[in-house]
């Protein structure tokens, strides 16, 4: 889909075209980024003013 595009020197089209087709494998990459280093890393529980004392 790209190829035409830069062959036809269509730099607005070609742009939009990239970003159209990027995205789409972008987001979900970083979803699962998110999941994995949520996973690995688990919050560490906080500790109550109550408990403190």
């Amino acid at each position: 889909m790209q190829l035409p595009l830069y062959f036809a020197a269509d730099v607005t089209a070609l742009g939009v075209a990239k970003i159209a087709m990027g995205l789409p494998l972008f987001a979900p990459m970083v979803a699962v980024s998110w999941l994995v280093v949520r996973a690995l890393y688990p919050r560490a529980p906080e500790e109550s003013e109550d408990a403190s004392a």
